[in-house]
């Protein structure tokens, strides 16, 4: 059976209220009634006190009895053989027998007892009264005399507790008629504020995710809110962000689509001219190169893609050395040298003769190679300036161009896969994808080393990496 959440609470309150104040009545009754008995018990000892205090005979006893009459209270005396004395016009009607063998051996022994039914002619029902029992001494050898018994209607003190019992019953109900209704409004409105946060969950299931919970920081309930816009924000960035990445994941399809297919019209032309021996024969030669660099940029294409899976599933395994990161350098300048001819730019090496930095030989060299190729690219007229030193057990390396530079917000998204700077270059000699400083970025940070970018758009570029010794490294492993 389904149970609201609205009366599941209601109910939960009902059960906590009204066993509390079930509990505080019957603690407050019970502390009362003692209280009235114990107020009853005392007055009565005072007075049994007092008549004990004088030399008990039957005449004043008598004298006492206008006053005990007035007071609605019973005196009786009885001796030490458990005789009533007094009155003696009662003798006959009250039960001697009355109290235990245990209670008058008490008395016989001096002990007072407290307030207990006694018949004392109040009402024809046994245990009409409320008395106390005061033993007495003889004044002469100070032996047991016998003992009072003085008393008062228990009706009398009934009525205080019965009255005092509706009170109480009074008090619970008001008080549960309060709880109820604080009850309703209490689950009132947590129900209200769980209706509100399911409607806004129901609103991003449906793909709404600008809706925002209002939070007071009152409860939980707050902080659930709290945590629901959070969780609307990062939902409303993701969309956004997969929108973008699917813009780009677009725009790299066809930027692929077009790579791949400059190279292969190319490859099937010259390869359909050789097949119908249409090519002069000065020619062959030249349109045999030019197959193989169209091959050699579709090779490129597909292994920064197999690159960038690879490190995204974690199978690359860095295979790390010491070894002069000089000679990279001054290898992979030769290597891009008529790159930069053509484009007018010259390279500016200054590097030491030895320069020690501990990585991945292979990974390295592709890092520097990508950043120094990507410098040539957008370099026309101008200059590359590469530079490395070793301080303080790491490895430092600097890569500055004089090309067309980057605004603020394209530095910010150099690192992401697909993106590119100029989107407009869609066909270079370098067969440009948009992985190859995803790959850097990554390959980087695999080495747990650091990249910045400084970049001015119209002016150029730096960047700066930091490689660490494997003693620092080393460091930092033990410190974690």
């Amino acid at each position: 059976m389904k149970l609201n959440f609205f009366y599941q609470q209601i109910l939960s309150f009902l059960v906590v209220i009204a066993v509390t104040i079930a509990a505080m009545g019957v603690t407050l009754f019970s502390f009362s009634r003692d209280q009235v008995l114990l107020r009853q018990e005392q007055q009565l000892n005072d007075i049994a006190k007092f008549v004990g205090g004088q030399t008990i005979t039957t005449d004043f006893l008598a004298s006492m009895e206008p006053l005990l009459s007035s007071s609605n209270m019973k005196l009786f005396y009885f001796d030490a053989n458990n005789n009533l004395l007094y009155p003696t016009e009662e003798a006959e009607e009250i039960p001697t027998n009355q109290l235990s063998d245990e209670a008058l051996a008490d008395l016989q022994n001096g002990k007072p007892l407290g307030l207990q039914s006694f018949e004392m002619g109040f009402a024809e029902k046994n245990g009409d009264a409320l008395a106390i029992f005061m033993p007495l001494t003889s004044a002469e050898d100070q032996s047991y005399a016998g003992y009072l018994v003085l008393g008062v209607p228990s009706s009398q003190s009934d009525a205080i507790i019965d009255n005092l019992m509706q009170n109480v019953l009074k008090g619970i109900a008001i008080a549960l008629i309060i709880a109820v209704l604080f009850s309703v409004f209490i689950a009132g409105y947590q129900n209200k504020r769980i209706r509100r946060l399911r409607e806004a969950t129901q609103q991003i299931a449906q793909g709404d995710y600008s809706v925002r919970l209002e939070v007071s920081n009152i409860d939980e309930f707050d902080d659930l809110a709290e945590d629901f816009n959070q969780m609307a924000l990062s939902l409303e960035k993701s969309e956004v962000e997969i929108d973008r990445q699917e813009n780009i994941r677009r725009q790299l399809m066809m930027d692929v689509a077009h790579e791949i297919r400059t190279p292969l019209t190319t490859m099937i032309g010259l390869l359909e001219g050789l097949r119908q021996k249409v090519l002069p024969e000065d020619k062959i030669d030249r349109s045999v190169d030019l197959m193989y660099k169209e091959a050699n940029r579709l090779n490129r294409l597909v292994n920064e893609n197999l690159d960038i899976e690879k490190i995204r599933s974690n199978e690359i395994v860095l295979s790390k050395s010491n070894f002069n990161a000089g000679d990279v350098l001054r290898d992979i300048a030769l290597q891009l040298t008529e790159s930069a001819k053509a484009k007018h730019t010259v390279f500016d090496v200054d590097v030491p003769d030895n320069v020690p930095v501990y990585a991945d030989y292979d990974r390295f060299h592709q890092i520097i190679f990508n950043i120094v190729q990507n410098a040539v690219q957008f370099t026309n007229d101008g200059e590359i300036y590469l530079s490395t030193l070793f301080q303080d057990g790491k490895t430092y390396i600097k890569i500055k161009d004089s090309g067309m530079g980057m605004t603020k917000d394209q530095v910010e998204n150099i690192w992401e896969r697909f993106y590119k700077a100029d989107i407009s270059r869609k066909n270079n000699e370098f067969g440009e994808s948009g992985l190859g400083l995803s790959i850097v970025k990554q390959l980087v940070e695999l080495h747990k080393a650091t990249i910045h970018v400084e970049s001015e758009a119209g002016v150029g570029t730096i960047f700066t990496l930091v490689f660490l010794s494997r003693e620092l490294l080393a460091q930092q492993a033990d410190a974690k």
